[in-house]
């Protein structure tokens, strides 16, 4: 259920941070999504996202930042930008800020989408109320309690006297085939929710239903219904 301190947020744009393509699949097939954000179609973690937040992005993009790699089985581009992160993040996503469906260091066409994501995000930062989804792939080193500081002072980029952001956090806890799936929802903390699926399939490999947890869509349509819960005002403060 949602909080009491709910903020309140009317028609708020949802987006999503990384650290994968995920959140984006989610919020598109749900209807949620306003626009493409510059995390929506690669791989990074949410210290990518504030030390790019704390630049403007500035030096994303230049060139002499920018690689081909080849990287499970497929040639990506890699932005060197920034280089230094915790150590609480799965390797996929610890190794420089990932375009994996995109080109900007050979194709224009696509280095100009990016700037315009990145551009249009800028012009909704304090300004706009925002939804951010993030995706957080559990590992070995993940540490919850440092991740939800890094969110909350990624958060404080865009919360504003006029503007409200909430960052919804979900991740995957394994349970074994003969318990039943299930969504844990956290209690929120001032603008960032926590949601936990306990489930039993890895959401990776080649079968789409498990990549793009198809197979969980009940549970993510649970955990979108309470966000937009939590988003959504109490009547009294509707004009």
């Amino acid at each position: 259920m949602p909080g009491a301190d709910a903020p309140n947020i009317i028609s708020p744009l949802w987006l999503s941070l990384g650290e994968n393509c995920l959140p984006d699949d989610i919020l598109s097939r749900h209807g949620k999504k306003a626009f493409s954000s510059p995390y929506i179609s690669g791989r990074s973690n949410i210290d990518h996202a504030i030390e790019l937040e704390k630049r403007d992005n500035a030096g994303l993009l230049d060139a002499p930042n920018l690689m081909h790699m080849n990287y499970l089985n497929a040639k990506v581009v890699r932005s060197k930008t920034i280089v230094h992160y915790d150590d609480i993040f799965e390797e996929t996503v610890s190794n420089g800020f990932e375009f994996t469906h995109h080109d900007p260091l050979s194709r224009k066409p696509h280095r100009e989408a990016i700037e315009r994501r990145i551009q249009r995000l800028l012009a909704a930062r304090g300004r706009d109320n925002i939804v951010f989804l993030y995706h957080h792939r559990i590992s070995d080193n993940s540490d919850i309690s440092r991740l939800r500081c890094k969110i909350r002072e990624f958060r404080e980029f865009y919360q504003s006297d006029t503007a409200s952001a909430i960052v919804a956090i979900f991740y995957q806890n394994i349970i074994p085939k003969n318990d039943e799936n299930r969504l844990e929802i956290k209690i929120p903390d001032d603008g960032i929710l926590e949601y936990v699926f306990h489930t039993h399939a890895i959401w990776s490999g080649n079968n789409p239903a498990i990549f793009w947890v198809r197979c969980d869509d009940d549970l993510i349509r649970s955990m979108i219904d309470d966000i937009a819960a939590y988003a959504q005002p109490a009547p009294a403060l509707i004009a």
